[in-house]
């Protein structure tokens, strides 16, 4: 389970997009069950750029996977493999 209370102590304030680049990392070790989650976090932070570490989706899932707002750029994934890999997304 994600923590969003962590998060929302570490991040202050929502980003001005004209002076700031806000990432943000996740170590999610499965986002299979955490996506309303980090739904809710993203929306509060309103980072610029999502990374997620250990997503542990097949290479053929990872592109299902939608968060409102965000496009995915990059990811590698396994095709014979739990556990690992990478996803990233950025706004817009």
């Amino acid at each position: 389970s994600l923590n969003p209370t962590s998060v929302k102590t570490q991040v202050q304030r929502k980003p001005d997009l004209n002076n700031e680049l806000i990432l943000f990392h996740i170590n999610a070790r499965s986002i299979n069950n955490k996506m309303l989650e980090l739904e809710v976090i993203l929306s509060d932070v309103a980072p610029n750029i999502v990374c997620i570490s250990e997503h542990w989706l097949p290479e053929d899932d990872i592109e299902l996977v939608t968060l409102s707002f965000y496009k995915l750029i990059s990811h590698s994934g396994r095709s014979s493999m739990r556990g690992g890999d990478t996803a990233m997304g950025c706004k817009g």
